[in-house]
């Protein structure tokens, strides 16, 4: 082979490789952004679940569309649930957690308003409306807890914008 041949031979084979290791890399490229295409376009499990502190010890936990609850915090280890699912509204001051849980009919859970004492660590309810508004005078609670669907608090607990 002469000289002229072995050069041209190694251009050929260093073109070669400069086109494999850009395959390569377009293949690479193009599974990450398939990837993440995907995981934003198709929800899964774990990718809607979140929770976020009210006040004390007591966290609102959002493991599932119809599984939204309030716990006490058992000090790193979970929550301990104090009102089950599915918290539907909810609102909170310095003292009182309100909410109210509204399962689906075949869930068995009860339904009704809940009042959360988080200095006494006492819960009222469920309760239907009118024992509710008598629990709420009984107690004191202030009327500038308001209510609102859980939904238009964000991942943080930050009441959105209406």
């Amino acid at each position: 082979m002469s000289q002229q041949e072995a050069l041209r031979f190694n251009k050929r084979r260093r073109i070669n490789r400069i086109c494999m290791a850009s395959l390569f890399f377009l293949v690479i490229v193009f599974a990450g952004v398939a990837s993440l295409w995907v995981d934003s376009w198709i929800p899964g499990p774990g990718r809607a679940d979140y929770s976020f502190d009210l006040i004390e010890d007591y966290v609102f936990i959002r493991s599932a569309s119809n599984r939204r609850e309030i716990g006490q915090d058992d000090g790193g280890i979970g929550a301990t649930l104090v009102v089950e699912r599915d918290v539907t509204q909810m609102g909170w001051d310095d003292r009182y957690i309100v909410c109210y849980q509204e399962p689906k009919a075949d869930t068995g859970y009860s339904t009704g308003w809940w009042i959360i004492d988080t200095q006494t660590h006492s819960r009222h309810g469920p309760m239907e409306s009118d024992a509710y508004q008598e629990m709420f005078e009984q107690l004191g609670i202030s009327r500038t807890i308001q209510i609102h669907p859980v939904e238009s608090f964000g991942r943080d607990g930050v009441l959105d914008e209406q």
